[in-house]
């Protein structure tokens, strides 16, 4: 018999307990009145619930039934049962971003608004475990007399001052670092020990060292740590699961800690287990003083640099640089480039110039004209050495000659730019506000062609000596040169690969990592005509159509708080048409703004709702859980005594992880009022069946129960 059902959720009930009584139940079947699991498989068919928000309900799905033991069987509806059971299972069924209203993805990922140690409040530091992740990479060599010497210890000077900063705040420090790479038997070679010895003279303070970065020892010393000391982890290197960011391993590294400190730009292009496992466990995740002025200097070329702005570009290979050119020309970040001697071939040779022996790799000449044609419509100027100096192609002698960049003899190959190309570039160099040099523009490693690198050093330091441009240079060789020169600039970028990774829009993964800065509150009494009435957040407002629904219903006022600025300001537009003054949106990262904006409201907070957040639509673990400590913490705290948290979700990952932060970090304070809803097929303790609370879906609601997925819903009380 084949047969369909439509009727509400309470009639449903009865009907399931009249149809599945004890003596009539489907052989093993859980859809008796004792247990009814969202997904029932049957031999190779499937059984599915769909719960809508509206009064009807739908059973889809073959069961056999038997009626006192005998063979009599019943149907249920089986149309695209097994495509539907699919469907729900794949991620597939997410809708596309234009359905959701979203914008497009950018290329470009900006990280202009990290929250910074700068800006955190140093109370919050006080006697708190604070592991700073470091990249001291340094060289180390040996002196006959002296032993270990350090050559280069740039990169590990470079953390002192957050060192510094946190203890002064009476923080519990912990530094976590990678050096070099080490292989079996070159434990020792590897080992912090000398960089912490070292740490120690710089900083005139003990800093202690572990015998390992994890394991129970290691737990003891972070224990024993007293406000203001500091103690140092042994080389993370030393265990492959950091390498492959294994989140177990990450979990152990964050035994203890409180907040996370990211002060190096180096580490963070790639996803290891110190730079972002580690924040997944931490509650609050921020850049360090280095990784602050990294950034500004990075960011600022994009926005606020002054013009002329010129960028020297310089190194062997188009094919490495293509990125960071293609990206200078773009977006228009740069009014022109001047070019080294053996980046220019390329272009030189698409222009019809002969460059004799210098080496060009396949395909360069076919880039630099893309490059070319794209300069051209951007208007970015493209600028070429005027000479260069030559060596004898594929000969290493100590023959040199210099050759118009123009017609260059086959036997002869560019590895520097000539007299006339410097005196050139130091002209434009003159008239520049702004100066970005990434790379050098000869083969500065061989000292008959340094003399281009070490000239521009000394005219770049000049001038920013005298004030006249701010210089921001990368690249070793370029570091090396001004300090062969003792030169000055505004800023070297130590963060390697990242460094041109950032410049050209790219994601890093250890940035994104880390939390936003908090955003500004609105002036209340511009935005609300009764700023003193409770107020409602919805967090991830998405279009603003809960709100808007809800905020005619409902009395107080109404605040909507999402990441998308252009959901944000088409919300306010719909509001201010639709007459709400008791209704405002604000573009905003909840998780480090809820609390200081909820701080200046005149009002009682009454009710906070977290519905169906899509960030964790991604991978749990990658750290971009909406509902995290500080979130928590905030609305614990700023909500009034009886006011409510509402969270739901369709996906019971993401709904379990919300309920884990609510009872970790909500102080007790959170009492699950109505009762975990959801169907039986969740781990956690749940009651039945609840339809939402407010009557006014969202819009993935609405798209989630129209593809038949359930609701998990949880509502909490402060008492």
């Amino acid at each position: 018999m084949e047969c369909t059902f439509y009727c509400s959720p309470a009639v449903l009930q009865k009907e399931l307990s009249r149809r599945f009584s004890q003596d009539q139940n489907c052989s093993g079947c859980l859809l008796s009145p004792k247990a009814a699991p969202p997904l029932h498989q049957h031999g190779t068919s499937f059984l599915r619930h769909k719960l809508h928000r509206k009064p009807c309900f739908r059973l889809v799905g073959t069961c056999q039934l038997t009626a006192n033991g005998q063979g009599a069987s019943e149907q249920v509806e089986t149309r695209g049962l097994e495509q539907e059971a699919q469907k729900y299972e794949s991620p597939s069924f997410l809708p596309s971003r234009q359905q959701l209203n979203m914008p497009p993805r950018d290329e470009r990922v900006s990280y202009t608004r990290i929250q910074g140690l700068s800006t955190f409040p140093p109370e919050r530091l006080y006697d708190k475990v604070v592991m700073v992740r470091c990249d001291w990479n340094v060289e180390i060599g040996v002196h006959e007399v002296k032993g270990k010497v350090f050559r280069d210890d740039t990169r590990m000077k470079a953390s002192v001052p957050t060192l510094q900063y946190l203890a002064g705040a009476g923080a519990r420090v912990v530094v976590v670092s990678e050096y070099g790479t080490p292989s079996k038997g070159q434990r020792m070679q590897h080992s912090l020990k000398v960089l912490a010895e070292r740490l120690a003279s710089d900083l005139g303070q003990e800093v202690m060292m572990a015998g390992d970065c994890i394991g129970a020892g290691v737990e003891r010393d972070i224990d024993a740590l007293r406000p203001g000391q500091i103690l140092v982890l042994e080389n993370v290197r030393f265990y492959k699961e950091e390498k492959a960011n294994d989140l177990v391993f990450a979990q152990k590294l964050a035994f203890r800690v409180d907040v996370f400190v990211n002060d190096a730009l180096g580490p963070c292009s790639q996803a290891t287990a110190s730079v972002s496992g580690v924040p997944v466990f931490v509650g609050r995740r921020i850049a360090g003083l280095q990784l602050e002025k990294e950034l500004r200097y990075l960011n600022s070329l994009t926005s606020s640099a002054a013009r002329p702005l010129l960028a020297i570009v310089g190194g062997g290979k188009l094919s490495t640089r293509f990125p960071l050119l293609k990206s200078l020309i773009a977006h228009q970040k740069c009014d022109a480039i001047l070019l080294g001697s053996a980046l220019s071939a390329p272009f030189l040779r698409a222009l019809g110039w002969r460059t004799g022996g210098t080496p060009t790799e396949a395909g360069s000449t076919e880039r630099a004209t893309e490059l070319l044609e794209l300069a051209e419509k951007e208007g970015v100027e493209l600028v070429f050495p005027d000479d260069v100096v030559c060596g004898e192609a594929q000969v290493h002698s100590a023959k040199v000659k210099i050759c118009t960049a123009r017609h260059v003899l086959h036997e002869w190959s560019a590895m520097d730019i000539g007299p006339q190309t410097i005196d050139h570039y130091a002209r434009r160099l003159r008239k520049a506000k702004t100066v970005l040099w990434v790379g050098a523009v000869g083969f500065s490693d061989r000292k008959s062609f340094a003399n281009g690198t070490l000239s521009l050093a000394e005219i770049v330091s000049d001038l920013t000596w005298a004030g006249t441009c701010t210089s921001i240079v990368h690249g070793k060789d370029v570091e090396k040169a001004l300090k062969s020169v003792r030169g000055k600039v505004s800023h070297v970028a130590l963060g390697g690969s990242a460094t041109v990774t950032l410049l050209t829009g790219g994601a890093l993964p250890g940035l994104a990592a880390l939390d936003e800065e908090p955003t500004g509150p609105p002036d209340w009494t511009s935005v609300f005509r009764d700023p003193t009435a409770s107020l409602t957040v919805d967090v991830g407002c998405g279009d603003g159509g809960f709100l808007l629904e809800l905020s005619g219903k409902g009395s107080g006022n109404f605040l909507g708080l999402d990441l998308f600025g252009h959901l944000v300001d088409a919300a306010n537009a719909r509001a201010q048409r639709e007459g709400r003054q008791n209704l405002y949106y604000v573009a905003a990262n909840a998780t480090t703004s809820l609390g200081p904006m909820l701080s200046t409201y005149p009002g009682a907070l009454q009710l906070v709702t977290i519905q169906c957040p899509t960030p964790q639509f991604e991978a749990r673990g990658l750290g971009r859980l909406v509902l995290r400590q500080p979130l928590v913490e905030a609305i614990t705290e700023k909500l009034v005594t009886g006011g409510r948290l509402f969270v739901q979700s369709d996906v019971n990952d993401v709904a379990s992880s919300m309920l884990e932060e609510i009872q970790k970090h909500g102080r007790g304070r959170l009492v699950n009022d109505e009762g975990f809803q959801g169907p039986g097929s969740s781990p956690l303790t749940l009651s039945s069946w609840k339809i939402n609370p407010f009557g006014i879906p969202t819009q993935w609601e609405t798209h989630a129960l129209s593809k038949g997925r359930d609701m998990f819903r949880l509502m909490y009380r402060k008492h």
